[in-house]
């Protein structure tokens, strides 16, 4: 049985409360299945620590758990013509294409997010002869498969072999944009308000608050 689904977050980390509790009352079920029994309280509630962060790192990471969000695929990666250049294939153009200015992406390896991120352009715009986004700072997605920023640099040397391997893909989250009545300069105005920077900031928090750290997030900014 897992120890998510009989104890709360509480009950296995709050030491304070332990030297009031029967170790065996509260938790023989768990000590006898990982053969604990022998262990002094101390050891048996720092081991049972470390599996409920492990557990919680695995299930945080990975990107099926932010689908019910309402993040979708958008490609997959592909070595481009050489190591600083991405070629996206499986393309969802509803997303890549989409002209949409509020995103939260992932950068997925496997199914394990390494990489949050926010932009408030489009995720591609489309060349004129080919089924790829332009490579400019006008689109995310774009800039990321065929500019040489060192950020991205970083990104593409982390991922090489991964890529090649064809294990890496995009995700990315629309996010709500919200018209606002202002005032300026005495008249009515209606300007647009956008919460994407804000949410990436949480999403990292919250991996963080559940022992994960994407690997290409050097922090919280």
């Amino acid at each position: 049985m897992s120890i998510l689904s009989k104890y709360s977050l509480e009950e296995l980390l709050d030491y304070s409360r332990v030297g009031s509790w029967s170790w065996d009352n509260q938790f023989s079920e768990v000590a006898q299945s990982y053969d604990y029994t022998d262990r002094p309280i101390e050891k048996k509630m720092r081991d049972l620590k470390v599996r409920y962060m492990n557990e919680r790192e695995n299930i945080v990471k990975n990107i099926n758990h932010y689908i019910d969000d309402g993040f979708v695929k958008v490609c997959t990666v592909a070595p481009g013509y050489n190591s600083n250049y991405w070629h996206y294939k499986n393309i969802n153009k509803d997303y890549l294409y989409c002209n949409h200015r509020s995103w939260i992406y992932f950068i997925v390896n496997d199914e394990t997010v390494v990489k949050v991120g926010e932009s408030g352009n489009p995720l591609g715009i489309k060349m004129a002869t080919r089924d790829q986004p332009v490579g400019n700072s006008t689109n995310r997605f774009g800039r990321l498969a065929q500019a040489t920023s060192s950020t991205d640099a970083n990104i593409k040397h982390y991922l090489y072999n991964s890529v090649q391997e064809g294990h890496v893909s995009l995700w990315a989250k629309k996010c709500e944009i919200n018209k606002f009545e202002t005032k300026i300069g005495g008249k009515n105005r209606q300007t647009l308000l956008t919460f994407h920077k804000e949410l990436e900031l949480q999403y990292l928090d919250y991996m963080k608050d559940n022992f994960y750290k994407p690997s290409l997030n050097a922090g919280r900014k």
